[in-house]
């Protein structure tokens, strides 16, 4: 059977729409700090990084890296759905971001926005190679393990233009990202998202 690419909407909530509404005023070379912290503060860590989650049928694992007013968000998916094993494939998203200083709907968060510029897949493994190339995931049928392909034009890019969303560190080692709520699903300013997602990312 082959395994289906889960988007990442567990760890952000991405609308799949393609509207992006207004930036608010947002600045391309960092933006605005908020109460949940800058961009200069999520580039402190080498990378953030969650434990082991479950997700729908399948087991994941998500790390964001910060530098400069560039974000990249790598998923591993793992080979079982019960358990964190052996890694059968890489996402990686790597957006423009710009914070807006903190969020009105949610005053101990700062405001971020996230242009996605880059996805990529990657299958990790044999098994999932060739459950790749059989399957021509993303209309692709040269897929190699351990080589990651450009899918930005693809139909597996579900992921609006510019995400709206909210993050806050605590602690300086504790990150969490936004989630959709109710109507606020990040595909335009005014409807960012207002909750903190609660699967949230370590300093490492």
């Amino acid at each position: 059977m082959i395994k289906k690419i889960v988007s990442l909407i567990s760890i952000l909530s991405l609308a799949a729409c393609g509207g992006s509404g207004s930036s608010g005023g947002a600045s391309t070379d960092g933006g605005t700090s908020g109460a949940g912290g800058s961009l200069s503060d999520l580039a402190t860590a080498t990378k953030w990084q969650t434990s082991c989650l479950q997700g729908t049928s399948i087991q994941y694992g998500s790390q964001v890296v910060v530098s400069g007013n560039t974000l990249v968000l790598t998923t591993a998916y793992y080979n079982d759905a019960s358990s964190c094993g052996t890694i059968y494939k890489v996402e990686r998203a790597t957006f423009t971001a710009a914070t807006d200083g903190t969020s009105a709907s949610n005053t101990s968060a700062t405001s971020l926005n996230l242009t996605l510029t880059k996805l990529e897949y990657m299958p990790a493994s044999a098994s999932a190679q060739s459950d790749m190339n059989t399957g021509v995931d993303c209309g692709l049928s040269s897929w190699t393990a351990g080589s990651y392909k450009d899918v930005t034009a693809t139909g597996c890019n579900t992921y609006s233009s510019t995400l709206y969303t909210i993050f806050a560190i605590t602690g300086g080692s504790t990150l969490a990202l936004g989630q959709q709520s109710g109507g606020n699903n990040g595909s335009s300013s005014s409807l960012r998202h207002t909750q903190l997602n609660s699967s949230t990312f370590a300093k490492q």
